[in-house]
């Protein structure tokens, strides 16, 4: 099986969307009640992407979606109210909001047709991190799918805020552990051991940095370099 490494289309027509604009060329699109089964999107006029939503609420009048978004401390949602016809986004922060009126269904409708309407922009997942005792990362992040057949690894070394991808000569990804061998030296992860960075008979210890703490994960998407001036597709990236 053929899988995209790029945002496809998604088929929207089972959804009652509004199209919201906050008056500088960014748009959002939800349908209220749906926003939890994948109805809400981002974008600008040429392309709206899909938010990955991880919960959300409804009392009738307020619809709330949590959505995904790795930068942020607490959870970054967006909350619609119907009766003003507005989408209302938090980034972290309260003092990082921004607004998304509805358009006219004319209007809407417009922008719904000039706009390719696309599944999840951001297509990486981490996958380990580590350092050495002398602070320099290393990183492996591979294409998000749910076809664990296609893992395309990358991997990325270096200091806080300059880590460089490694050519890889050779991936082995077994049961027993996982080998990332480049030109210069090899990164091996061996199941009940500890992670090695190997140049020839020369073995240096690396240390675990768990990926499921938040403030970590913060690390990878803000401090590293990897992700640097890459937008991830949510209304988050408009704000400070």
């Amino acid at each position: 099986m053929v899988v995209s490494q790029t945002p496809t289309a998604v088929d929207v027509s089972s959804y009652k969307l509004t199209v919201g604009t906050d008056g500088k060329k960014h748009y959002a699109v939800w349908d209220p009640a749906k926003m939890t089964d994948g109805a809400l999107f981002y974008g600008d006029d040429k392309a709206l992407y899909q938010v990955p939503v991880k919960g959300g609420s409804s009392d009738g009048s307020k619809h709330e979606a949590n959505f995904w978004d790795p930068r942020l401390k607490n959870t970054a949602y967006a909350l619609v109210l119907t009766p003003n016809k507005e989408l209302v986004v938090t980034c972290n922060e309260q003092d990082k909001t921004a607004t998304y009126t509805a358009l006219s269904p004319e209007e809407g409708q417009k922008v719904l047709e000039g706009a390719k309407i696309l599944s999840r922009r951001f297509l990486r997942l981490p996958e380990r991190l580590m350092r050495d005792d002398k602070a320099n990362y290393y990183f492996i992040d591979r294409f998000r799918s749910t076809d664990d057949s296609r893992r395309d690894f990358r991997l990325f070394m270096g200091p806080r805020g300059k880590l460089k991808m490694q050519p890889l000569k050779d991936i082995v990804d077994d049961s027993e552990g996982m080998i990332f061998s480049t030109k210069t030296g090899e990164l091996r992860l061996v199941t009940g051991r500890d992670p090695r960075w190997v140049v020839g008979k020369k073995e240096l210890k690396l240390i675990n940095v768990p990926l499921d703490d938040t403030n970590n994960v913060r690390l990878v998407y803000l401090d590293l370099g990897v992700y640097d001036g890459q937008p991830l597709g949510t209304p988050c990236d408009e704000l400070p």
